[in-house]
């Protein structure tokens, strides 16, 4: 699992991106997100795109039905979780990490979100390291490493 990412996209550009008909949570750009945080995701509902917030975390062993991506805190509220998806690493990061986040390219997008796509090969293929050199690294400074440094 992935331990921070950074998401400081203007949230014009994210609705514009992704067609998106509503926005049903709080965005803030972050420079510093980490586990356990809520973070935004596209959500697609009968052929509609929603802009929500999801828990960033695995769903723990005692809920009671993990595979529709909802559990009940112990406060009694239902949580609703995401988790980002790894693959093997690109020549551009295999010199920090063997794996790396699958990026979904803009034709493969509607694919990955669409929630009657059930084609387990087709959606698998969409796994795959985005092409190295259609992306830049910057190197990570310590400040970075914990969860309480937010600058954006």
């Amino acid at each position: 699992m992935c331990g921070r990412f950074i998401l400081l996209t203007d949230l014009s550009v994210i609705t514009e991106s992704f067609h998106i008909q509503e926005v049903s949570c709080e965005y803030r750009p972050d420079d510093n997100i980490s586990p356990s945080q809520q973070v935004v995701a596209v959500l697609r509902r009968k052929d509609q795109n929603y802009l929500v917030n999801f828990r960033w975390g695995l769903i723990p062993s005692w809920a009671k039905d993990p595979s529709i991506g909802t559990w009940t805190s112990s406060e009694g509220k239902h949580v609703h979780t995401c988790t980002i998806i790894t693959t093997e690493s690109n020549d551009l990061l295999r010199p920090i990490h063997d794996r790396m986040p699958v990026i979904m390219s803009k034709e493969r997008e509607t694919a990955w979100i669409d929630p009657d796509n059930r084609h387990q090969k087709g959606l698998l293929s969409l796994l795959k390291p985005y092409p190295a050199v259609e992306m830049d690294r910057a190197d990570m400074t310590d400040f970075m490493h914990s969860g309480v440094n937010h600058v954006g």
